[in-house]
């Protein structure tokens, strides 16, 4: 309704950030939103509240531990991700984002038309599963992984807490 369409959007991020609202008991989504460790949410350009909030998980101990998160490139277009857990993963999700750490989008309509915009640490696919001790996933590769990061990260399904996480390198 803004005149362009949001390139990077997804019905299940969409979905997502419903459940936040609903886990967190909000009024409704916005953007942009922030929410930090799954415990806080603020607007997005409030930098007061995101350092508040980066300072509080920073001093917050993760109840799991990832022992291995790797990633490989397949000849056939496939990244494949192997992970070990220890902690309190045990009834809980495991995520694993595909990051882009450099969008560029050419805006030709609306607010922004004619600028050219440059996104940083856009997830272009998310992989949800119940989380077990060890396992690996497998992710279709688009964007080339030049300029991608796997950040893998331990969630508690009621209430979206995060328990622990890792990133590692394409």
């Amino acid at each position: 309704r803004l005149g362009w369409a949001d390139p990077f959007s997804d019905a299940r991020f969409t979905q997502r950030q419903t459940a936040y609202v609903s886990a967190m008991n909000l009024n409704g989504a916005y953007t942009p939103q922030m929410v930090v460790n799954g415990t806080s949410e603020f607007v997005g350009s409030d930098n007061a509240s995101l350092s508040r909030s980066l300072v509080d998980a920073l001093h917050t101990k993760a109840e799991v531990k990832f022992t291995k998160l790797g990633a490989a490139y397949t000849s056939g277009g496939i990244i494949k991700v192997q992970y070990g857990l220890e902690g309190k993963f045990a009834g809980n999700k495991i995520n694993f984002a595909l990051v882009s750490t450099e969008e560029t989008t050419v805006v030709k309509r609306g607010e922004n038309g004619g600028r050219t915009l440059k996104n940083e640490n856009v997830v272009r696919r998310l992989i949800t599963e119940n989380a077990s001790a060890s396992g690996e996933i497998s992710f279709s590769s688009s964007p080339a992984p030049k300029n991608t990061v796997i950040v893998g990260y331990v969630q508690e399904g009621n209430n979206r807490k995060i328990l622990g996480a890792a990133m590692v390198k394409m």
